[in-house]
């Protein structure tokens, strides 16, 4: 016995429409991969100019769950007494020219506006080559269990 086929069903607002597959993550606040991956770098490099004001104020950083682990920190001093930065993206630092992650930027107050750079940067799409790269490389690993 041969199974019935579907028969699509006829209405008004799927006229001169193609039905679809949505993929996944379609329809969440974060939309697309790529977007999701930008708003999460965005959202990183706020944290750190937070985390900059902080320190420029003279408080300490926060503390996560319990006071048990520090936030994590994209920036650092080199022993020059000049600060250079990371970008990252979840537990990765972007490579900006393909393999170098790390960026001079100056002084403690100068990561303020160099955040607020990568942020415009970020928006413009100007990593979003990168991230996408860096996004379907985290997915795939998932999926195939690698991670």
């Amino acid at each position: 016995m041969e199974p019935t086929p579907t028969v699509q069903p006829t209405f008004s607002f799927l006229k001169d429409r193609v039905l679809v597959v949505p993929p996944k993550g379609a329809g969440t606040r974060q939309g697309d991969p790529l977007t999701a991956a930008k708003g999460r770098v965005i959202a990183g490099a706020k944290a750190q100019k937070g985390y900059v004001v902080l320190l420029l104020k003279g408080d300490s950083l926060p503390k996560m769950e319990g006071g048990k682990k520090t936030v994590q920190t994209w920036f650092y001093k080199e022993p020059n007494g000049s600060y250079s930065t990371r970008l990252r993206y979840g537990q990765s630092a972007i490579p900006l020219d393909g393999e170098t992650t790390g960026v001079r930027v100056g002084t403690l107050e100068d990561l303020i506006p160099f955040y607020d750079a990568v942020i415009e940067s970020i928006e413009k799409g100007e990593l979003d080559a990168i991230l996408a790269d860096m996004q379907k490389a985290k997915s795939d690993a998932l999926t195939s269990g690698a991670a």
